[in-house]
């Protein structure tokens, strides 16, 4: 039997939590990065991966692409690779619309005429609804989506070229509509990134000032390996359907960085600092998501307090910070 699963976007936070997670399920698991194939990814490493193959591939070349699926003909594709900044989307409008839509495009194109047993996994995001007003909350798949960015309107492209696709060529395509999840294996410019290693920081003794934009919004955030599992699943499913990835429980960036700064024994009002400089003209100002429909459906519910997420994250980002020192000084 086929046992092939590819997974782009493998050297993220999703991408290796998954490979994690589907190590021990037997799959021949096929890592996607876009350069340097003869490496194992930072994150693979911390989390002691190495029984994948990594491969280079341009999804933006429709031959790379056509070759690769047709190779591996694989039983699942996750698709995580993309340009998944919000902040840096205004910047590179172009760059992050061409490559996560025609990425998507040329591996649904590929699926359908290489290997059309394929069953598809695309991440998108909550960013696709954009900012909705409170009566219009929860989020639900039938929320009207009316994103804000240029990273939010291309992902809902990549959500309706999916759906085009499964109706006209009957193929296992998935959206899986992913709200705010976080882990100590997210990239330098993310938010709580820079929020947890400056907890670090302090508590080396460091007394700089973290600078932050807007944080009176309200979002929901969750711990990233607990949100793998649903995206497995939904593979699984005879019935192919479109889910939104969500917990629920909303709270304002306040009071989630006064809990973190809490923690570790500093109030955050005397190492952060509202800059102005960093609001963004169109913020979200609240967004979270019903998680009815994945409960019903995949019978999966997400079951941490903030308290206990944070508790992990402070855990999860120390002993990231000490195995990095250990391994690259």
């Amino acid at each position: 039997m086929n046992k092939n699963v590819i997974i782009s976007g493998i050297s993220g936070q999703d991408g290796a939590y998954l490979a994690k997670y589907l190590m021990h399920k037997n799959y021949n698991i096929i890592g996607l990065v876009r350069s340097k194939p003869n490496f194992i990814p930072l994150n693979l490493k911390f989390l002691g991966i190495k029984k994948v193959e990594i491969k280079r591939c341009n999804l933006l070349d429709k031959n790379e692409v056509n070759n690769l699926i047709d190779f591996y003909k694989p039983l699942m594709f996750f698709n995580l690779a993309a340009e998944s900044s919000v902040g840096r989307s205004f910047l590179m409008p172009y760059q992050s619309i061409n490559f996560n839509f025609n990425s998507v495009l040329n591996l649904l194109n590929s699926i359908k005429d290489f290997s059309p047993k394929t069953r598809f996994f695309n991440a998108s995001s909550s960013e696709i609804f954009g900012n909705i007003s409170k009566s219009e909350l929860p989020i639900t798949l039938e929320t009207i989506k009316k994103p804000l960015s240029p990273y939010g309107l291309s992902k809902l492209s990549c959500n309706q070229i999916i759906d085009m696709y499964k109706f006209l060529y009957d193929l296992h395509l998935v959206s899986g509509i992913t709200f705010n999840h976080e882990s100590c294996l997210r990239k330098k410019y993310f938010v709580f990134n820079k929020i947890f290693n400056h907890v670090i920081s302090l508590k080396n003794g460091n007394r700089s000032i973290l600078e932050l934009g807007n944080i009176d919004i309200v979002r929901e955030w969750g711990y990233a390996p607990d949100y793998i599992q649903p995206m497995y699943e939904s593979l699984r499913k005879k019935d192919p359907k479109n889910i939104l990835i969500c917990s629920g429980k909303k709270i304002s960036l306040k009071e989630l960085i006064k809990i973190i700064y809490s923690k570790v024994d500093f109030d955050y009002k005397d190492f952060t600092k509202v800059n102005p400089l960093f609001f963004r003209k169109n913020e979200l100002l609240e967004s979270f998501g019903d998680p009815k429909m994945i409960k019903d459906y995949l019978g999966w519910e997400y079951k941490l307090t903030y308290d206990q997420l944070v508790d992990k994250l402070i855990d999860d980002y120390f002993k990231f910070a000490k195995w990095y020192e250990k391994s690259f000084g």
